[in-house]
């Protein structure tokens, strides 16, 4: 009865799952428009009501609109005109962001002489309730200065909304003569005060846009715009300034001297009062004062701050009721994680450690199950200072970042060795019932129960669940805050079978009583580990091409094995245990220094060809080549468990490839065991942040995100 309840739940729960893409959420079109004998390429987005994109600098979170151009399948590179003057947007919680509602176009330069089929992939962020990746190509000839639309148009303006448009965009003006700008580094921060003033007497001020936007520029980072109006009429405001140059690669040094080595250009949308046309304008800084800002501003009671206030304001983030939503996806599939393969050793570990405890007093099994929920929530929190790391960096990442290191991987490996070892009995380990399964001692117990949480965290991230996909992309596409929120929420549900028998421990009466048959049990979750171990031995041969399963590699393991074995049933004395213990540890060092891709991923497209010759090694540009037959897509990794049993549910059997023989569809496969950008670039396009992820490219070039499962039937829909 249970297990029909927990069905029709789960059933009901999938009916309520949201099925917009961003694709689905704006339309998109190209077409040629010539003005003053020039000719353009313009491309127009035409976003659904109430929902929103981003301009270049997005403000404080979003992504800006890309474009792509293939010429005959070569990259080709377009002139690209001012961007149409964005609006401001204030969410709820003082989030501020710039951006585009309705109809609005990009113009780009076309070349007169180029000749060819042209590809144009957009892609772009739109925002509502939740913000969704969306993107689409579009397909076209293109002769002496002309493009006509083949394929995917949805969008056409008119030639005089054209114009319209065209005439709108910013244009370049000189900086203003009574306009002046100060750079100052307060005494002992990293950051900036560019302090600006507009002398004059000015009266209608527009306030639902700043004075100064600032474009995006390296290696600087601007924050918000604070202005005000002295009592003589002229406008004084700043901007707070990071110093972004130690993220750059290379770094870049903060100049102690106060002198940029490089000359730093600064580009400024100027909301001039009482002028309706926003322009734009750059200016040109070689140094900065090390002065404090009060030291420059007039007195306060001479300032009246002038609030800007959005004549946008739209909540670019979700609403309470959506981040709830989004939250309980989170929670469940973070519960679902505990049946997944990859984390179920470490789960069995747990539960034996339930059953040492049940002598204990009712607090002291609640204290054990919550320092295994924090060990759980901190892992997932520092996973998430990672992610934001990574991402302020500019580079993409996603969920199961960490198994893309053959260097983590590998110590992994020798973790999980060493505590399968300690099961079977060559020495006492810490564990998650205490120093010996017989003594549950409480401090010790406790630091076992932590770490308990840390690895089941750690094996558990490369799985994915139901519902845990929906959550980690709005993870990775929002905030902050948010990030942490949902892994907050994940770790919460794996945990919850604990929290929930810490507090009522009669769920867990029907467990037997410890005995005699715990020793033998324990050597069963020693197999366990090994064979998770099996399973990291694979990754790690994946990720390093075999190189480091040479003969070192063994023999670690083979020592690592021996000096336990030596330490408890062999030595006799100190100085003979520390000298076998110390053989893996220089076994381990020799294997790291001689070994360097153990350091680093490796920089080679993760592209694989499967044994199966029906597969194709997956890249950008086979897709695109591919014309009038459809393209299946696997998105997988070695160290992807669902991954494995997908493949062999549904891609490695011969109905399978019946099916795509009989509907000729070409089939690519992309692996993403080591990290490679441009997979996570394109995952991430389509709303995705991790495997198994699976894509149909139509006939018409349109692609298709299937998800996290796969079926037959889920195809042929697609179709």
């Amino acid at each position: 009865m249970r297990a029909v309840f927990f069905f029709f739940l789960l059933s009901y729960c999938l009916s309520a799952f949201p099925s917009n893409k961003g694709d689905d959420l704006a339309d998109f079109g190209a077409q040629s428009f010539k003005y003053q004998d020039k000719h353009y390429l313009a491309l127009t987005l035409k976003n659904h009501e109430g929902w929103h994109t981003y301009w270049k600098n997005p403000g404080d979170a979003g992504l800006p609109f890309q474009a792509e151009f293939l010429l005959d399948g070569q990259a080709l590179e377009l002139e690209e005109l001012e961007w149409p003057v964005p609006h401001k947007y204030m969410a709820e919680g003082d989030v501020l962001s710039y951006g585009y509602e309705g109809v609005h176009t990009f113009f780009y330069k076309l070349p007169p002489l180029k000749k060819g089929l042209l590809e144009i992939k957009g892609n772009w962020l739109i925002c509502k309730e939740v913000c969704i990746p969306g993107g689409r190509t579009l397909k076209g000839e293109l002769s002496s200065g002309e493009y006509k639309n083949l394929l995917g148009n949805e969008i056409e303006l008119s030639q005089k909304e054209l114009t319209q448009n065209f005439e709108s965009l910013p244009q370049r003006v000189s900086a203003p003569i009574n306009l002046s700008f100060r750079l100052l580094k307060e005494p002992g921060q990293d950051s900036f005060i560019l302090l600006y003033e507009l002398k004059g007497d000015y009266k209608n001020i527009n306030s639902s846009m700043n004075f100064l936007t600032p474009y995006p520029v390296t290696p600087l980072g601007f924050k918000r715009e604070k202005l005000f109006q002295h009592h003589s009429g002229s406008l004084i405001g700043y901007h707070t300034v990071d110093w972004d140059g130690d993220f750059q690669e290379p770094a870049i040094a903060l100049p102690a001297n106060g002198k940029f080595t490089t000359p730093i250009k600064v580009k400024f949308l100027l909301n001039f009062p009482e002028q309706e046309n926003i322009n734009y304008f750059d200016v040109t800084f070689n140094s900065f004062e090390e002065k404090q800002l009060h030291s420059f501003l007039p007195e306060a009671s001479s300032l009246k701050e002038i609030k800007h206030n959005s004549a946008h304001s739209k909540e670019e983030h979700p609403s309470d009721q959506t981040i709830w939503s989004f939250l309980f996806f989170a929670f469940l599939g973070g519960l679902i994680l505990n049946l997944m393969p990859c984390v179920l050793p470490v789960i069995s570990l747990k539960l034996f450690g339930l059953i040492v405890h049940s002598d204990l007093k009712k607090k002291d099994l609640i204290k054990h199950n919550l320092v295994f929920t924090l060990g759980v929530v901190s892992t997932l929190w520092a996973f998430a200072c990672v992610i934001l790391a990574i991402k302020a960096t500019g580079q993409e990442i996603g969920w199961g970042f960490q198994l893309q290191s053959p260097l983590f991987v590998m110590c992994m490996l020798l973790f999980l060795f060493i505590l399968s070892l300690n099961l079977f009995g060559l020495f006492e380990f810490v564990t998650p019932g205490g120093r010996t399964l017989g003594n549950a001692q409480m401090k010790k117990g406790l630091v076992g129960d932590f770490f308990s949480g840390v690895l089941a965290t750690v094996l558990s991230t490369p799985c994915s669940a139901p519902f845990l996909g929906t959550a980690l992309t709005f993870a990775f596409t929002t905030t902050s805050f948010n990030i942490f929120l949902v892994f907050t929420m994940i770790g919460l549900g794996l945990s919850f079978p604990f929290i929930l028998t810490a507090f009522f421990p009669q769920l867990i009466s029907f467990l037997p009583k410890p005995g005699a048959w715990m020793e033998k049990m324990k050597n069963f979750l020693g197999l366990t580990l090994l064979i998770t171990c099996a399973w990291l031995y694979d990754v790690l041969m994946n990720l390093s091409h075999g190189q480091v399963f040479n003969m070192p590699m063994n023999v670690l393991l083979i020592l690592t094995f021996f000096a336990f074995f030596f330490y408890q049933k062999m030595g006799k004395t100190k100085i003979a245990k520390l000298f076998f213990i110390a053989l893996p540890l220089l076994s381990f060092s020799y294997v790291v220094a001689n070994h360097n891709i153990l350091l680093r991923p490796s920089n080679e497209s993760n592209v694989t060809s499967s044994q199966n010759s029906q597969w194709q090694a997956w890249s950008q540009e086979k897709m695109n080549a591919v014309k009038d037959r459809p393209v299946f897509i696997d998105f997988t990794a070695s160290w992807c468990l669902t991954c494995k049993v997908n493949k062999k549910l549904v891609l490695d059997t011969s109905s399978f490839y019946q099916f795509a023989k009989e509907n000729d569809i070409t089939l690519m496969k992309a692996d993403w065991t080591k990290r490679d950008d441009k997979i996570t670039k394109f995952l991430k396009s389509y709303g995705a942040v991790g495997v198994p992820a699976y894509f149909i490219q139509t006939k018409s070039g349109e692609v298709k995100y299937l998800g996290e499962t796969i079926s037959l039937s889920k195809i042929e829909e697609a179709l």
